[in-house]
């Protein structure tokens, strides 16, 4: 740990630079350039992408001569101290705001000068976070880890037999099995062994992992642990958050995949595609200070999430530092994520457009089984140029217009 000075006008680091360390600014004065969006800065901390050798996507300027506490990387991960990673979740959070509204406004002004018949239309949600089925999966939880094995059981009994999407039952399966086996620990190997014969392999829920360390015992990964009493697992469809709506929860993406929008304030019945949240992100951070959701977020493929209200969400950091680091790298992806997309929608060319978006998202695109008129709308391309050059990067168009990797 040591004290630096920059002169002003000096730069900290460029876009694509990994930075030494991170920096807290003690005094002084920064610009943090994201896309074309600046924001000014007189405290917190920068260089936080050093910590998981990713490539910057901002340019840090001293605007003013400005001193700063600089920790090397080893320091910084050889004892993490919870307040100081509150403390860069919540400057990361400042800048992610600013790269989202920057990218917003690229947006709005995109969608607005594409023809009115290839807007892209609301979807209606399949399920949304008020649905009775997830308070009741919630209720679930609570019962089970209150000791009220009984009522948990009622829960996820009931929910077994209704007509759930097939991921949401098999969730609702697992702890069927989970609250069994908390009634009768010995039965514990048995239920497992039945649980495994009822789901199809391919049903890779977090909660059966959970289920597997509660069997054969091992270390709890923390992140697991949260998930057991906080998670909720959304089938294909669902509205997690609604823009405008206020806001009591932040939510860590564990596995699946989302896409962020917003209404079009001059189209009614539209929407402008943001951006897309992947395993590892983090959202619903205004539940941290309070405000208002800013956009929209809903699951494009089966999701499980950590749900933590701005309390929870401070003592699980306090409980386990390395939960929080995961928490701060989710962000920085984000931002990047962010970024990428702003300096793709800058780009007239529509075929380096789509070529852009499928080098970056091609995860995305494979998990969530889009369709080309679907992306298409998010492009904002005609279908024909769309199914051109996916042919011509390798991507096959199923005849049901499904992308698929080639």
């Amino acid at each position: 740990m040591k004290k630096i000075r920059f002169p002003s006008g000096s730069f900290i680091y460029n876009q694509g630079d990994i930075p030494g360390g991170v920096y807290f600014l003690e005094s002084g004065k920064l610009g943090v350039k994201l896309g074309e969006k600046i924001l000014h800065k007189c405290s917190g901390s920068v260089g936080e992408w050093s910590l998981f050798n990713i490539p910057s996507s901002e340019t840090v300027v001293a605007e003013e001569e400005s001193l700063f506490t600089f920790i090397e990387v080893d320091e910084f991960l050889e004892k993490v101290k919870p307040s100081v990673v509150v403390d860069i979740i919540e400057s990361l959070q400042e800048r992610l705001q600013t790269a989202d509204e920057a990218l917003k406004k690229i947006m709005a002004e995109f969608s607005g000068s594409w023809r009115e018949d290839k807007k892209r239309k609301r979807r209606e949600a399949s399920f949304s976070l008020k649905s009775p089925v997830f308070s009741d999966y919630a209720r679930m939880k609570h019962f089970l880890f209150e000791g009220n094995y009984d009522e948990a059981l009622e829960i996820a009994s009931r929910y077994v037999q209704k007509d759930l999407p097939e991921d949401l039952r098999s969730e609702f399966m697992i702890w069927q099995c989970i609250c069994e086996a908390s009634k009768a620990p010995k039965r514990t190997k048995h239920l497992l062994m039945r649980m495994k014969a009822s789901l199809p392999l391919s049903m890779q829920l977090t909660s059966r992992r959970y289920f597997e360390f509660l069997t054969y015992g091992g270390t709890l990964d923390p992140v697991l642990k949260v998930y057991a009493k906080t998670g909720f697992h959304f089938p294909v469809g669902t509205l997690v958050v609604e823009e405008g709506e206020e806001s009591y929860q932040l939510f860590v993406v564990l596995q699946g995949y989302l896409e962020v929008f917003k209404r079009s304030e001059e189209e009614e019945g539209s929407e402008i595609f943001l951006s897309f949240l992947r395993p590892g992100e983090f959202f619903g951070e205004a539940a941290i200070t309070g405000h208002k959701r800013l956009a929209s977020v809903r699951t494009i493929t089966p999701v499980d999430l950590i749900a933590l209200d701005s309390q929870q969400f401070k003592k699980e950091i306090s409980d386990h530092p390395s939960f929080g680091l995961s928490i701060a790298k989710g962000e920085l992806l984000r931002i990047q994520n962010v970024v990428q997309l702003m300096e793709i929608f800058a780009c007239e060319d529509r075929k380096k457009r789509i070529r852009a978006f499928l080098k970056i998202f091609p995860d995305v695109i494979e998990n969530a089984r889009f369709k080309v008129d679907e992306l298409a709308e998010i492009l904002h391309v005609e279908l024909v140029t769309l199914i051109t050059t996916l042919r011509s990067s390798g991507f096959l168009v199923g005849s049901d217009g499904t992308i698929k990797p080639g």
